[in-house]
């Protein structure tokens, strides 16, 4: 590639529902990824994770939903941070290099911000805020509790204009030198435990090979849309060169799954659309009419290139976690099933699904199915 990874920041990203969260999201990665919804509604419904290259930095963000709102238990809220937090460490097991922390109402520190950050500290340690934290704002605060949590977090204040896209370079800036002198102060070593290893052994080698083709796409992307659309015969060249590298990538690494075929498919498309242009650059330089047209072409096969990266990149997610669900199926069939054999008695449901609850809501589900293999594996031996 062009274009090299000079360092490489894992940021967790954690806001309370209207905090703005979504519009932060879409500003560090130059694009509306996430819909912004009404105040009421949350614009992030589950974990995401993003891809973003800028200027010889990649980022890594995974974005968390508000683990706090219509859920009055605190029981029931810690245990769904848990969670979270167990898909967090399956999207980055390699571990943490920030939290980015954004108020509720993007300006202002309540006391339902408070609540989330004792959990935040019961979960990570109580010092993760002074090692780790970066508290993200979308206007000014002046309240005592702000400054106390300001000063806790070692004085780390981002502010981000979602409105206005020309800022958005000198604030992805910001943000790299911040996260930068965090991994200085921490030793160049991310926040990680036990449980983000053996996250990482839960993860596939079929996901690890997808993420690197991802980062790559992300990285062809980055350099597609610079410098806004001029283009000139060496950049053409250039630019053909690396989307054939990464079409080698899909083809060496991605043999028999598939799932990145409509990925292929358009970046051939593309490669084609530049190797078009580049000769109508070299052969017919001044047809400046036909240029406008297979210039505008080619931005529509990058637009395009665009959606389908976000597409797979949102499934790959969501594959991630499920498949470790299904792990988990098999583990409480098994467990029932040596239940069965063992005990002579089957294992009621509420205790599978019970051991499953720290896994979520489809390892739950993963649970109680393998408590009603068990019933049945136990009724067929009667």
């Amino acid at each position: 590639m062009a274009s090299e990874i000079e360092s490489e920041f894992n940021l967790l990203l954690i806001g309370r529902r209207r905090s703005g969260q979504s519009s932060i999201v879409n500003s560090i990665l130059g694009r509306n990824v996430i819909k912004v919804l009404c105040q009421t509604q949350p614009g992030t419904q589950g974990t995401e994770k993003h891809m973003k290259f800028f200027n010889g930095t990649f980022f890594n963000v995974v974005d968390v939903p508000d683990v706090v709102d219509n859920l009055v238990n605190e029981e029931e809220r810690m245990e769904l941070l848990n969670t979270k937090m167990k898909e967090v460490m399956l999207l980055i097991p390699g571990g943490i290099d920030a939290l980015l922390y954004v108020p509720k109402y993007g300006n202002r520190i309540t006391d339902e911000d408070l609540t989330l950050i004792i959990f935040l500290k019961v979960l990570f340690g109580q010092d993760f805020l002074k090692d780790r934290c970066i508290l993200v704002l979308t206007g000014q605060d002046e309240s005592e509790q702000f400054h106390s949590l300001k000063e806790e977090c070692g004085n780390r204040v981002l502010l981000f204009d979602n409105m206005n896209e020309d800022k958005q370079g000198n604030q992805l800036e910001n943000l790299v030198s911040q996260v930068a002198e965090l991994r200085r102060k921490n030793s160049y070593k991310r926040y990680k435990d036990e449980n983000f290893e053996e996250a990482k052994a839960l993860r596939s080698e079929e996901s690890k090979k997808q993420e690197k083709i991802l980062t790559k796409v992300c990285m062809l992307l980055q350099t597609l849309k610079e410098p806004n659309g001029t283009y000139s015969q060496d950049k053409l060249l250039n630019l053909s060169s690396e989307c054939g590298q990464v079409l080698l990538s899909i083809e060496e690494q991605d043999k028999d799954t598939g799932s990145l075929n409509e990925m292929k498919e358009k970046l051939k498309s593309l490669k084609t659309s530049l190797d078009k242009c580049w000769c109508l650059y070299s052969l017919n330089p001044d047809n400046i009419r036909e240029r406008t047209r297979e210039e505008k072409d080619l931005d529509a096969e990058i637009y395009q290139l665009d959606l389908i990266y976000e597409k797979c990149i949102n499934q790959h997610t969501k594959n991630i976690i499920q498949s470790v669900g299904s792990m988990v199926l098999y583990l409480f069939a098994g467990v029932g099933l040596m239940g069965v054999l063992v005990t002579g008695r089957r294992i009621p449901f509420f205790r599978c699904a019970a051991l499953a609850r720290p896994f979520g809501e489809v390892f739950g589900l993963a649970g109680i199915v393998g408590a009603l293999v068990a019933f049945f594996i136990r009724r067929a031996i009667n």
